[in-house]
């Protein structure tokens, strides 16, 4: 899945940007068209013919009216479309930043698991090193204590026996 860059959300934010533009100048252009028409209907004769005995001049203002309430309509219904655009845009920009910070935290993490991980092997490995080391030693003290036990108790005997001689 291709991920976007904030370079692709400037240019959708900028396109429709221009289509706000583009929207805001259409509506500036038709409003003036139609007041201009409105305001000729109703205040100047076109040539020689005359325009009330061929439109209703009631009708045609109040079609021009209704056109324009209709196109101010249009206007702020694909307003309100345009700023949703935008809304969402900068949301899913927001969005991607806060995925792209928590997968960079991800990695940091991952890192510092492993160099945690690795010195947890290692002091695990000098652990077993000392265990075994300590085995060996506590095998020699046993050794040691099972001589000098044994060591004593002929001492023990062989004083026994001394005093039995001598009792003799």
């Amino acid at each position: 899945m291709a991920t976007k860059t904030g370079t692709d959300y400037e240019q959708q934010l900028r396109r429709v940007e221009r289509h706000r533009w583009q929207l805001w100048f259409l509506s500036l252009v038709l409003l003036v068209l139609f007041a201009v028409t409105i305001f000729f209907l109703s205040y100047f004769d076109i040539g020689n013919i005359d325009v009330g005995s061929i439109l209703n001049i009631k009708i045609v203002r109040y079609s021009l009216l209704f056109l324009t309430l209709g196109f101010v309509a249009y206007i702020v219904e694909r307003e309100s479309i345009l700023k949703k655009m935008s809304r969402r845009i900068l949301e899913e920009q927001i969005n991607t930043a806060n995925k792209t910070m928590l997968f960079e935290q991800s990695k940091q993490t991952a890192v510092q698991l492993a160099a945690l991980n690795k010195e947890l092997k290692e002091k695990n490995d000098a652990l077993k090193k000392s265990y075994s080391s300590i085995k060996k030693i506590n095998k020699e003290l046993e050794r040691f204590n099972r001589l000098t036990v044994n060591r004593e108790l002929q001492m023990i005997k062989l004083k026994e026996k001394i005093k039995e001689l001598e009792k003799k």
